[in-house]
C-alpha cells in the first residue's frame, strides 16, 4: 500500500499534470443536493455534472486520509516495540482499532458505493466496457457529464442533436467522437 500511494504522488508529480477539476468547489455542494432532490423525486431537474462529479472528487480525495490513516497503524502494529519505545503503551491497541476501523470502512465503500456507481448503475448494467476500453458510449457521457461534454461539442464544432442540422457540406463531425467519448 505505501509503494503504491508512492508510485501514485510520483506520478502525479513527475508525470502527467494533475487536473484542477478534481479540486473541491463550492458547485459540487450544490450538485450534491441537487443529486439529492432528483434521487428523491423532489426534482425533476438532475444535476449539470462538469468533468468530474462531487462523488469523484469525494471518491478520490477519501483514500488519502483512509491511506495514511491505514500505513501509519499498520507501520504502528508492524513494529510494536519499536513503536512503544517512541509513543506510550496504549498506541498500539488504538492502532489496532483505527487500522480495523479504517479497514472495515473501506471495505464498506467498496461493497456498497463503489459497486453501485461503477458496477450496478442504470449507465453501467450489464457490464461497463469503458474499464477496458476506455471510452464511454456518447449517449452515457451526454446523460453523465452534461457541462464538459457541451465544453467538447463547443471546442470541436460538432453538430449536436439539439442543434439545427447544417449542411453535409458544412457539419464538422468526428467519427470517434459520435461513437465514446475518452473516458479519464
Amino acid at each position: 500500500m505505501i509503494a503504491t500511494c508512492a508510485y501514485h504522488l510520483v506520478s502525479i508529480i513527475v508525470g502527467r499534470p494533475f487536473s484542477a477539476a478534481m479540486l473541491p468547489k463550492f458547485s459540487d455542494v450544490k450538485d450534491f443536493i441537487q443529486d439529492m432532490k432528483h434521487t428523491f423525486h423532489l426534482s425533476k431537474e438532475p444535476p449539470q455534472f462538469d468533468r468530474f462529479s462531487y462523488r469523484n472528487k469525494a471518491a478520490y480525495w477519501m483514500v488519502y486520509p483512509g491511506s495514511l490513516a491505514m500505513i501509519a497503524t499498520g507501520l504502528i502494529l508492524l513494529y510494536p516495540a519499536g513503536s512503544t519505545s517512541r509513543l506510550p503503551g496504549w498506541a498500539v491497541p488504538l492502532a489496532l482499532v483505527l487500522h480495523s476501523d479504517a479497514a472495515v470502512l473501506a471495505v464498506g465503500w467498496l461493497g456498497m458505493v463503489h459497486m453501485y456507481f461503477a458496477h450496478f448503475s442504470r449507465h453501467t448494467i450489464p457490464f461497463d466496457r469503458s474499464v477496458i476500453t476506455g471510452k464511454v458510449p456518447l449517449e452515457r457521457y451526454r446523460e453523465e457529464f452534461p457541462l464538459e461534454y457541451a465544453r467538447i461539442v463547443a471546442a470541436e464544432g460538432l453538430a449536436t442533436p439539439a442543434a439545427p442540422e447544417a449542411a453535409p457540406h458544412e457539419r464538422k463531425e468526428a467519427p470517434e467522437f459520435a461513437e465514446s467519448v475518452p473516458k479519464e
